[in-house]
C-alpha cells in the first residue's frame, strides 16, 4: 500500500469527496478481493461451499491444478457495511448530509465489482499512476508462490489428516484409531460415492450393520463432521433417522465434531448449521466460544445461528463480544448481550481509549444508552479535546482552523 500514491480527494456526483481516509479504506477493500481472487485458500473455501465437500479436499484439488481453478469472478465481500449517517449536531446539516452520502456511494460502488477486469479498472481509477497492470501481476505471483509452499509443505493425505483430528479429539492413539475405523467410515472422509444412487442400498446396509460402541461411540454423523463432508452429513439426516442429536462415548455431539472440523480448516457455516441439535441450544453460545479463540471468529457463527435458529441461542453476557460486536455491526447480536449485563462503563472506557479518533457504531451506541461524551472530552488533554470535538463534528472543521490560525502550539493539518 506503501508504494501506491491515490487520490486524496474524488468527485461523487455533485460533491467532492475529502476524506482521506475513507478514500484509503476503499482501496484496501479493492486490494484484499483482488488478492483474494487468486489465493489458493479462498478459492478452496469458495469451492467447498458450493459443492458441499470438506475444504482439504477441495484445496488438494487446487494446489494440483492452479492455473485451471482461477477465474474472472470476484466474490463478493463479507464485510458488513453500515451506512454513514450525518452528525445530528453538525453545524452545516446540508454539507454533512451530502458527505455521508458521497461515501456510502463509495461503498456502493467499489462492494458492485463482480469481475477482476472491473476491479482491476476501478483501482486504476483511484490511484494518481495507474499501476493496476502492475498490481495484478503481483496477485498472479503471490497466488502461485502460496500454491508452491503448500505443496512444499503441507501434508497432502487428507485422509490422515482427518484421522488425526479425531484421535486427538476422543484421546485415542492415532494408530488404533486407524486400525479400527469401519471402511464405510473411510468412504466418507474423502468420497461421497456411497450416496450415490447405485450405492445406496449397499451403504444402508453397511450402516445398519455398525456397532458404534465398538468404535469409540463415533456415529456415522459424527464421522461425516469432523471430515467435513457436508453432502454426506445431509444425506445421513435425511436417510440415517436417530443420529442427530446422539453422543458419542466421551458426550460430543456430531456438532462437537463439526467445530473440531473448523477449527482445523475453516469455519463452514452451513455444516455446523446442518448438524445444529435443539437439545443442547443452551450450550451452543459456550461451545462456540471454546471451539473458537478469536471473538470476530465466535460472532461470525453466533450471528449465524441467531438468524438460523433464533435469539434463545444468546444465553449469557459477554464484555468482549459485546464491544466486537457493535464494532462489526452485529446491533441484534449487541442488543441480546447487553439484555445480560450493563456494559456502559465499558463502552465509555472503549470510546476514551480510542478517543480523539472515534468509531460511528460506538459512538451511536454510546448516544443510544445516554452516555455523555462531554465527560468523556473533559477527560482529554486541550489537543486531543479539540480533535475529538471535530470528529465528532461539534465544530466545523474550516471554522476551526479559522479560529485558531493563530496558534502555533500544535500541528493538525494532518487531522
Amino acid at each position: 500500500l506503501e508504494a501506491l500514491l491515490y487520490h486524496k480527494e474524488l468527485r461523487m456526483g455533485n460533491f467532492m469527496l475529502k476524506d482521506a481516509k475513507v478514500i484509503q479504506d476503499v482501496l484496501i477493500s479493492l486490494l484484499s478481493r483482488l488478492f483474494n481472487a487468486f489465493d489458493p485458500v479462498e478459492l478452496a473455501q469458495r469451492a467447498a461451499k458450493s459443492e458441499g465437500l470438506p475444504f482439504q479436499i477441495c484445496l488438494i484439488r487446487i494446489l494440483r491444478d492452479y492455473k485451471g481453478a482461477l477465474n474472472d469472478t470476484i466474490p463478493k465481500t463479507n464485510e458488513k457495511r453500515i451506512e454513514k449517517k450525518p452528525r445530528k449536531n453538525a453545524k452545516d446539516r446540508e454539507k454533512a448530509v451530502q458527505k455521508s452520502d458521497a461515501i456510502n456511494s463509495l461503498w456502493r460502488w467499489a462492494d458492485s465489482t463482480e469481475t477482476v477486469q472491473t476491479l482491476v479498472q476501478n483501482l486504476g481509477s483511484l490511484l494518481i499512476n495507474d499501476l493496476s497492470k502492475n498490481i495484478l501481476a503481483a496477485t498472479h505471483e503471490s497466488g502461485a508462490a502460496i500454491v508452491e509452499l503448500f505443496k512444499n509443505r503441507l501434508c497432502l493425505n487428507y485422509q490422515e489428516l482427518v484421522i488425526y483430528a479425531l484421535s486427538v479429539l476422543i484421546e485415542k492413539d492415532e494408530v488404533e484409531v486407524n486400525i479400527q475405523m469401519p471402511k464405510i467410515y473411510l468412504a466418507m472422509i474423502s468420497d461421497v460415492s456411497i450416496i450415490q444412487p447405485g450405492s445406496i442400498r449397499e451403504t444402508r446396509r453397511n450402516l445398519s450393520a455398525l456397532n458404534t460402541d465398538d468404535f469409540f461411540g463415533v456415529t456415522p454423523l459424527h464421522m461425516a463432521a469432523i471430515a467435513g463432508n457436508l453432502r454426506v452429513a445431509l444425506w445421513l439426516k435425511e436417510n440415517y433417522m436417530g443420529i442427530t442429536i446422539k453422543e458419542d462415548l466421551n458426550g460430543l455431539f456430531p456438532l462437537d465434531y463439526a467445530f473440531t472440523h473448523c477449527k482445523n480448516n475453516g469455519i463452514n457455516l452451513d455444516l455446523l448449521s446442518a448438524l445444529y441439535a435443539h437439545e443442547i441450544a443452551d450450550e451452543i453460545q459456550e461451545k462456540i466460544c471454546e471451539a473458537f479463540d478469536d471473538p470476530s471468529d465466535q460472532l461470525y457463527v453466533l450471528e449465524d445461528f441467531r438468524i438460523k435458529f433464533g435469539d434463545k441461542i444468546i444465553t449469557q453476557g459477554d464484555e468482549t463480544l459485546f464491544i466486537k460486536a457493535i464494532l462489526q455491526g452485529y446491533n441484534e447480536l449487541a442488543d441480546l448481550l447487553s439484555s445480560y449485563e450493563d456494559y456502559e462503563s465499558a463502552l465509555y472506557e472503549e470510546i476514551l481509549d480510542l478517543a480523539p479518533q472515534i468509531d460511528d457504531r460506538l459512538i451511536n451506541w454510546a448516544e443510544q444508552i445516554g452516555i455523555d461524551l462531554e465527560e468523556i472530552r473533559n477527560e482529554l488533554g486541550e489537543s486531543d479535546a479539540m480533535i475529538f470535538e471535530m470528529n465528532l463534528g461539534w465544530n466545523e472543521k474550516d471554522d476551526w482552523i479559522s479560529e485558531n490560525e493563530s496558534s502555533n502550539e500544535y500541528d493538525y493539518s494532518d487531522e
